[in-house]
């Protein structure tokens, strides 16, 4: 004797094919969400995993990477003068907006920071 869920099953196969295609959207969905988040991480912390750094200093209350406020320049120098520091630089990190050739505007982050320095140290 076949159980019940397998008689309903087989019975009404529209329900089933229903049931079999809300499972697949939702797992869809997951799995496009899954995507997003890794993509935003990975874009997020790129420059901060590329850079070779050891310690990052910011200022009091920064929330987040690209909203940072300004370092005044006493405390890199503080920050060089600590030994064992081999180097501190101020990283620029600001949004602008960009004029395409097409006459377009473009919101970008721009990310710099001075390599003269760098350059001279060495």
């Amino acid at each position: 004797m076949p159980s019940l869920v397998w008689r309903n099953t087989i019975q009404d196969r529209v329900r089933l094919a229903v049931t079999l295609t809300g499972i697949v959207f939702a797992l869809v969905l997951v799995a496009i969400q899954l995507g997003l988040f890794l993509g935003f991480t990975q874009a997020t912390t790129n420059i901060i995993d590329h850079s070779g750094v050891d310690l990052w200093v910011c200022a009091k209350g920064t929330p987040y990477f690209d909203v940072g406020s300004i370092v005044p320049e006493r405390r890199v120098y503080q920050l060089r003068e600590i030994p064992g520091v081999q180097s501190a630089e101020k990283l620029i990190v600001r949004f602008t907006t960009w004029k395409r050739p097409d006459g377009g505007d473009e919101t970008i982050e721009i990310v710099g920071f001075n390599t003269i320095w760098i350059r001279a140290t060495r």
